[in-house]
């Protein structure tokens, strides 16, 4: 067979594990779980091949090899002490920049401001770009005014369902709006909040796109020196990250499941699929509840 040559199958499945796992994925399915896909293929083998060539006349057809799920977390957000130090070194560093533009400094406050309110709403990218000022309201049931309820227009959900998100983002809405009037930029209730400050867009009322915020994380990561660590630990940060940060704090926290899907428009078994091992840990302390040394019931004293 073309796939092989004249390999023995030692040399085959030596280029699978280690030289070109890539050549044999459509054969033999995810090569990261090569362990299980290459020992059902060694028991598929006759004894009497294992030395031989595999022709193509003497390879049969087959359907991949079923491989279990992986459930293990694989959610990549910045910890506490991560996301921390990129707020700092944005307030500080990002916005401060000396002999920037007034426009480009405008323009970086307002992206921190977008990452910092995606971090406290866990807002997809499309809802949160898609905002208008009419969309945010002070939040009627609390006291503080940094308090705010966000509406997520069924056109811009994923889910096709409209919801609102509770969140104390006032600060940063006064901050944009500020940045606003330097340019003599007056928001109406339709107006984007995000609205794209390029000169060509600016008036037009065009939010800004994905892309384009993706290349500003990119080069805070780089200047504020995270993205290095990252890599160095196989990490990929995106803006998306912050959905799942906000999620993970949130369960942390100990907020229902059930509350907590609704305030990011998904379903509890997606929450509890994706971060289990979250749940499991913060709940341990009810969990493991009159289980220490003199409560295990081992331990008790039997009654007389």
């Amino acid at each position: 067979m073309s796939l092989f040559g004249n390999k023995s199958f030692d040399d085959v499945i030596d280029d699978m594990e280690h030289k070109e796992p890539m050549r044999y994925q459509g054969l033999l399915c995810d090569m990261e779980t090569n362990v299980l896909t290459l020992e059902a293929f060694r028991k598929w083998l006759s004894a009497e091949w294992y030395e031989k060539v595999l022709l193509s006349d003497e390879f049969p057809e087959f359907e991949y090899f079923k491989i279990p799920r992986d459930t293990a977390p694989k959610r990549e957000v910045l910890n506490d002490e991560e996301y921390m130090e990129l707020c700092r070194w944005m307030q500080y560093k990002y916005t401060r920049e000396k002999d920037i533009k007034d426009l480009e400094k405008t323009k970086r406050i307002v992206f921190s401001k977008f990452l910092t309110i995606q971090y406290n709403t866990g807002m997809r990218n499309k809802e949160e770009l898609g905002l208008r000022w009419k969309d945010i309201t002070p939040n009627p049931n609390s006291k503080d005014p940094d308090d705010y309820l966000i509406t997520i227009s069924a056109d811009r959900s994923k889910t096709g369902k409209s919801r609102q998100i509770a969140a104390p983002i006032g600060d940063k809405l006064e901050a944009i709006k500020r940045e606003y009037r330097k340019l003599d930029i007056k928001p109406l209730p339709d107006d984007y909040v995000f609205i794209n400050l390029a000169k060509t867009k600016r008036g037009h009322n065009i939010p800004y796109d994905t892309p384009s915020l993706e290349r500003r994380l990119k080069q805070v990561l780089i200047g504020s020196g995270l993205k290095e660590k990252l890599e160095s630990e196989g990490r990929h940060i995106t803006l998306y990250s912050a959905r799942h940060f906000y999620c993970t704090k949130r369960l942390q926290a100990g907020v229902d499941v059930f509350l907590l899907a609704l305030n990011m428009g998904t379903s509890v078994k997606y929450i509890e699929e994706t971060y289990s091992h979250l749940k499991t840990s913060v709940m341990y302390q009810e969990v493991s509840a009159g289980q220490g040394k003199r409560g295990r019931i081992e331990n008790q004293e039997p009654q007389v």
